[in-house]
């Protein structure tokens, strides 16, 4: 009869970390995913897969520690009436973007960027949200612009975030040489690294491209 006691607890604890550890961990990876979808270009389906492999991943985990670890970890994963939920900094924002609703997804990373000032990733998200999905490459540009001057100190994250900025004003706005401000802009600020190496050879293929003889000096 002990025995069976015991392993009646032990089954007891196991299922309720798969319940507390597996419920918030497919929370989190759903978050997660839709996270990655709203600013990384993943597609929106994504947060399936995450959600999936955080809740079989944080139970595991958690199992797999709590026996090394005397069983504090289960312990720590049940209700002990109180709690301290956590989230991903922009994950509302991510979430209102999953949901199609991206005029108040835009507005809640600004919000985002505004508690983070020296963070470009919401920002570089609203201006995808407003490029890609609300056709409004103006809007696009401008969140673009404030993002690159978050990273400037970082030529590598400031030439990827132009890139995106040139090709919305030479897709969406129609017209390529709308990119060759940003471009020279871009050559010269970053110049002696090779991230202004390449904003000169994009430079001078788009003039030889689209503007007349005259013009590409």
């Amino acid at each position: 009869m002990p025995l069976k006691d015991v392993d009646s607890a032990e089954r007891t604890q196991r299922l309720a970390l798969w319940l507390w550890g597996g419920v918030p961990g497919a929370f989190m990876g759903g978050l997660l995913g839709i996270l990655l979808a709203a600013t990384r270009g993943y597609p929106e389906w994504i947060f399936l897969l995450t959600a999936l492999a955080g809740g079989i991943l944080v139970p595991l985990v958690a199992q797999t520690v709590s026996r090394a670890g005397g069983g504090l970890v289960g312990h720590a994963l049940l209700p002990s009436g109180r709690s301290t939920p956590g989230r991903g900094e922009y994950s509302y924002a991510a979430s209102l973007a999953a949901r199609g609703r991206y005029e108040d997804a835009i507005a809640a990373f600004e919000n985002g960027a505004q508690e983070h000032p020296t963070d470009s990733t919401p920002l570089v998200a609203a201006a995808r949200i407003a490029a890609r999905k609300l056709k409004k490459p103006d809007e696009a540009v401008a969140l673009f612009r404030q993002a690159r001057e978050r990273v400037m100190k970082d030529p590598a994250r400031a030439w990827a975030i132009t890139r995106e900025l040139t090709e919305v004003l030479a897709a969406e706005g129609g017209d390529p040489r709308r990119a060759l401000p940003e471009l020279a802009r871009m050559a010269d600020l970053l110049d002696g690294t090779p991230f202004g190496e390449e904003a000169v050879r994009e430079l001078a293929a788009l003039k030889a491209e689209f503007l007349p003889e005259g013009e590409k000096r």
